[in-house]
């Protein structure tokens, strides 16, 4: 194993009381034995963070946190299943839920960096056209990204995020890569084939089964994004309170997807009522971000 993939592996079980951070990963090269590391002081820890993480943006070496966090999320969606396939769809996804859950706030600064600049693999060529119906996220980022003031873009629209197709996608491309694996995960013979994992059958059902699993995902995790009541004392790392909520709405939203699945005669209408859905769940997403500061 790399030092790099050693740091992540190290650092992950500290994001609930560490969060998305520079910090986070300095700790975790430094919980690393000294044989592996060889490094002993701050100074050091920093200097090795800047070299394998930081790239053009303050934001590199927390969002490859992020994507190693996202990774394992999706790895622990394969602990085996049962039941009918609804109930596998809940369970595997539910499991992902709690793991969202599991780093209490910090969850919000995990979906702020999703949303920083970045070059990215774009969305399946049928969902692009999306892009044009998907708002801008109307929010800044200046928890995560310094603003730039000296930067002509950045500097002009006072630390916002400019082009806004692809960053106000962010959400979405992030429940799709939950719901790709949660089809993979509970239902292993429809999901991908070969060793590349290509798609079979990557028609407009295949397209719109993801799209209606990512957005009931994306509704239900919007739970874990609501304030934490701190008025009486707060919270234990790594605790969301929203959790229980949460799953009961994907559970809903699941069945209710089932059902409207099966009652559709074509799958383009199965798509067409996912479109509009993302247009709402895309402003909500955004709508919390920016109500909670960022």
């Amino acid at each position: 194993m790399s030092l790099r993939s050693a740091i992540l592996k190290a650092t992950i079980p500290l994001i609930p009381e560490a969060g998305f951070s520079r910090a986070a990963l300095s700790a975790g090269l430094a919980s690393l034995p000294a044989s592996s590391s060889k490094v002993q002081d701050d100074a050091g820890r920093e200097a090795v963070i800047d070299t394998l993480f930081s790239g053009n943006a303050a934001s590199d070496a927390p969002r490859a946190l992020v994507q190693a966090w996202e990774d394992e999320g999706r790895a622990i969606m394969h602990n085996g299943v049962k039941g009918d396939a609804l109930e596998r769809l809940v369970t595997v996804l539910g499991r992902r839920l709690e793991w969202s859950a599991s780093v209490g706030e910090h969850l919000l600064d995990a979906h702020a960096l999703l949303v920083a600049p970045t070059s990215s693999t774009p969305l399946p060529a049928p969902l692009l056209a999306l892009l044009d119906r998907v708002p801008c996220p109307p929010f800044p980022i200046s928890r995560v990204v310094d603003p730039l003031p000296h930067s002509p873009t950045l500097g002009s629209t006072g630390g916002r995020l400019p082009l806004p197709g692809l960053h106000a996608a962010a959400p979405l491309m992030y429940a799709w890569r939950v719901a790709d694996e949660a089809v993979y995960a509970a239902q292993p013979d429809k999901g991908r084939q070969g060793v590349m994992r290509e798609p079979a059958g990557a028609g407009v059902e295949w397209y719109s089964h993801r799209a209606g699993l990512a957005l009931a995902y994306l509704q239900a995790e919007a739970y874990l994004l609501q304030p934490i009541d701190t008025a009486t004392k707060a919270p234990a790392p790594g605790y969301n309170p929203h959790l229980p909520t949460a799953l009961a709405s994907l559970r809903d939203s699941l069945g209710q997807y089932a059902t409207a699945r099966r009652s559709l005669g074509q799958a383009e209408s199965a798509t067409e009522s996912a479109i509009s859905f993302i247009e709402l769940m895309t402003r909500s997403i955004a709508g919390i971000v920016r109500s909670r500061g960022f």
